[in-house]
């Protein structure tokens, strides 16, 4: 434990201390058990692949491997699990997918594919740090399925328009029979 990072591998902890890659905040160096190999580290699990190494005249419990995470600096990669960032979900992906649904007279569509494309942007930006693609991409697609059918529905409107114009000028379409053969 140190006031400062002393090399590689070292890490910051929530209380302000840096901690070497074998020690866990709040810990003290246990002492080791009577009758420890040190082959075994002194607790029953062979050194090698996942674990830490033991330091000379310090038998540390070993601890597993953390895999490296994207965005996470080189410090912080050996970080104890529970200290790991979290991911969070995009809001603009979040936005897309709730605009895709509610449908404002084709706003809520065109505001899906616009929301959906920045949620897209900031996600690949993100490298890996954010959740939302999937939700992202059905705001998208449903945007412009929203936008379909908003163009479908002016055509139909605008010849439905169109045919009640027609028959209410021509007598054609009145269904009348004045009997005058």
């Amino acid at each position: 434990m140190s006031d400062v990072s002393q090399g590689p591998g070292w890490w910051l902890a929530s209380d302000g201390k840096w901690y070497s890659p074998q020690q866990v905040p709040g810990e003290s160096p246990p002492p080791p058990p009577p009758g420890a190999s040190a082959a075994y580290g002194g607790y029953g699990v062979r050194s090698g692949v996942g674990t830490a190494p033991a330091t000379p005249g310090y038998n540390s419990p070993p601890r597993t491997a953390v895999p490296a995470v994207r965005g996470v600096p080189a410090g912080m990669q050996g970080a104890p699990i529970g200290y790991a960032p979290s991911r969070t979900t995009n809001g603009m992906a979040i936005a897309s997918f709730v605009c895709a649904w509610l449908w404002v007279f084709g706003v809520g569509s065109v505001l899906a594919v616009v929301f959906g494309f920045i949620a897209l942007g900031q996600i690949r930006r993100a490298n890996g740090g954010q959740n939302g693609k999937v939700l992202a991409i059905f705001g998208v697609i449903l945007g412009f399925v929203g936008i379909a059918s908003d163009v479908l529905w002016i055509i139909w409107i605008s010849v439905l328009a169109s045919h009640v114009t027609h028959c209410l000028q021509s007598t054609a379409c009145s269904g009348s029979n004045t009997g005058n053969t």
